[in-house]
């Protein structure tokens, strides 16, 4: 259940991050965010986080 409730979380801040306006505000954002969830020991979490990296130009 904890990891579900992590895995909520995640998502939401990941949400919140769409609300910038400035592309060097939101790319800090998420670099910070990112680099908060690699080390996590829940797979589906790094994954997601490792394709946000791969594809951050992009978003």
């Amino acid at each position: 259940a904890l990891k579900a409730v992590r895995a909520w979380a995640s998502k939401e801040l990941a949400i919140s991050l769409w609300g910038y306006a400035s592309r060097t505000w939101v790319r800090k954002a998420w670099k910070r965010r990112l680099s908060r969830a690699m080390p996590c020991r829940f797979g589906p979490i790094k994954k997601v986080a490792e394709t946000i990296k791969e594809h951050l130009w992009g978003i």
